[in-house]
């Protein structure tokens, strides 16, 4: 007679056996079930450096720029007698703008016009020395010569490289020139004094 617990336990191990089979099927079948992903070219976004080609900038109001030439540089509309200069330098592909502003002022230094509590730094614009805020996507750079108040401000928006690239390179080549105004004038204070001279000789 056989015993019962061997046959329990020959019955157990039959089960066991049979999950363990039917577990290994069901795995094996399910994965070869799942579909294989296909590999996607993802396009890599590259971004757009400013132009190393650059074009020279010349203002009526004494100073002059190089600026990379995919970039446009727009005299805005001057109504206040303080104003000296105002511009605009924008690009057709990348958001973002500069600011040129030249105006009387009446502080006596940068620091006037600086808030409290903000961190500068050091800077320079042309021959002047100058100060440089900057916080989240705008830097601003004071100077000031002479009651004149030279301001140039950077929205970089969403390409910072860019913009940080352009800024570089129109600060770095800033430099003061006769205003074409002194040119004029001074020409035509010879031109009297030639008027003058004849007038003697007569």
């Amino acid at each position: 007679m056989k015993n019962p617990n061997v046959v329990r336990f020959v019955g157990l191990g039959v089960v066991i056996i049979m999950l363990v089979a039917f577990g290994i099927f069901f795995f094996s079948s399910s994965k070869k079930s799942d579909p294989v992903p296909l590999q996607q070219n993802v396009p890599v976004e590259t971004k757009k450096s400013p132009s190393l080609t650059t074009k020279t900038y010349v203002d009526d109001a004494g100073f002059q720029f190089d600026y990379p030439d995919d970039l446009t540089v727009a005299k805005k509309d001057n109504t206040s007698s303080v104003t000296y200069s105002s511009l605009e330098i924008v690009s057709k592909e990348v958001s973002g703008s500069m600011f040129f502003l030249v105006e009387d002022t009446k502080a006596k230094s940068v620091d006037e016009l600086v808030e409290k509590n903000t961190t500068t730094k050091e800077a320079a614009l042309g021959s002047l020395e100058a100060i440089e805020v900057t916080g989240g996507d705008k830097t601003t750079l004071f100077a000031i010569d002479q009651g004149i108040l030279f301001q140039v401000t950077l929205y970089r928006a969403t390409d910072k490289s860019y913009w940080d690239g352009v800024y570089q390179t129109i600060i770095s080549s800033f430099s003061f020139v006769a205003p074409a105004a002194s040119s004029q004038s001074s020409s035509d204070s010879d031109n009297n004094d030639v008027v003058q001279e004849e007038d003697i000789i007569e």
